[in-house]
């Protein structure tokens, strides 16, 4: 019992951090998108 105890956090934290992982990617990957998203409306008011 002990033993599945043990093993049962270890697979829930490794799926919790990869996870996490995937959140902070998605956060990037949101913030690059949004940047260029920015940087093209301000190339366009310059012009």
């Amino acid at each position: 019992m002990e033993y599945e105890k043990i093993y049962e956090e270890k697979v829930a934290n490794s799926m919790s951090i990869r996870d996490r992982l995937r959140q902070k990617e998605q956060i990037v990957k949101e913030r690059e998108a949004n940047r260029e998203h920015w940087s093209k409306q301000k190339d366009i008011g310059a012009r």
